[in-house]
């Protein structure tokens, strides 16, 4: 599994970005929770319309098959989804390491329908 987590940093201690299109990198573990890479998101900082599925292509582009989020709106979650993208939410305020204990420990809740609001 190629899992990324949307940061405003490229550091473990970086906070994570809660809106996830918007986010300067991603950084990619793998289900063991071992960081394999960081991405830079290369539509971070636009605003034109349509930015977030550019996100969602770089994404599946990228083979990432996890993503770990604090919120998804249901178009992106239904764009992700279809793509076959498992998608976990997890709380706000903390960090990449926070998130990716949170995983591993199993503490974080896969959405696999519409989100409630």
């Amino acid at each position: 599994m190629k899992i990324a987590i949307p940061s405003i940093g490229e550091n473990l201690g970086s906070p994570t970005d809660p809106q996830f299109w918007r986010a300067e990198y991603f950084q990619i573990f793998n289900n063991l929770g071992n960081q394999e890479q960081i991405l830079k998101n290369p539509y971070s900082g636009q605003i034109e319309r349509g930015v977030d599925i550019l996100v969602v292509q770089f994404l599946i582009d990228n083979a990432i098959t996890a993503l770990l989020i604090e919120s998804i709106g249901p178009e992106l979650f239904y764009m992700l989804h279809s793509a076959g993208m498992k998608i976990f939410l997890g709380p706000s305020g903390c960090n990449v390491q926070e998130f990716v204990e949170k995983y591993l420990k199993g503490e974080l809740d896969e959405i696999k329908g519409r989100q409630k609001k």
